[in-house]
């Protein structure tokens, strides 16, 4: 539940995406062809919106960000990231509830294929943002 991959609707801006990895990977395509970004938002209509967060983050490379994109996609993707998890765990009681129990534990995610865990500091922050607000 605490997954980016995890159905739960969220909206950021004016669309709405079926997980926090769909609205991830519009983010990063918008900086190169909104259109295309397009397609992961529900609103869409298509199969990849309304697919699972696996299917979104297999369509990462619909398009390929030259340098300067990829500099400002670096740049933000840890925001559209914390906004994205803010909207789902703000949103969803159950899952709200899922990360409050959680308690003060540190976060990791294994990533697999021979790579360490890391820590998701942000999914801690968030967890602390909302044990105060009463919503």
């Amino acid at each position: 539940m605490l997954s980016n991959f995890w159905p739960a609707e969220i909206t950021l801006g004016a669309r709405t995406y079926r997980t926090v990895e769909h609205a991830f990977q519009a983010a990063k395509i918008a900086l190169v062809d909104p259109e295309v970004a397009e397609r992961f938002s529900l609103e869409s209509g298509t199969e990849l919106a309304r697919g699972d967060g696996l299917a979104a983050r297999r369509h990462r490379k619909l398009v390929v960000l030259d340098d300067a994109q990829l500099r400002r996609w670096d740049e933000r993707k840890s925001a559209v990231m914390r906004d994205a998890m803010y909207a789902k765990f703000s949103r969803h009681d159950p899952l709200r509830a899922v990360l409050l129990a959680t308690g003060t534990a540190e976060l990791w995610h294994g990533t697999g294929r021979g790579q360490p865990p890391t820590r998701i500091h942000d999914l801690e922050s968030i967890r602390e943002a909302l044990h105060g607000d009463p919503t």
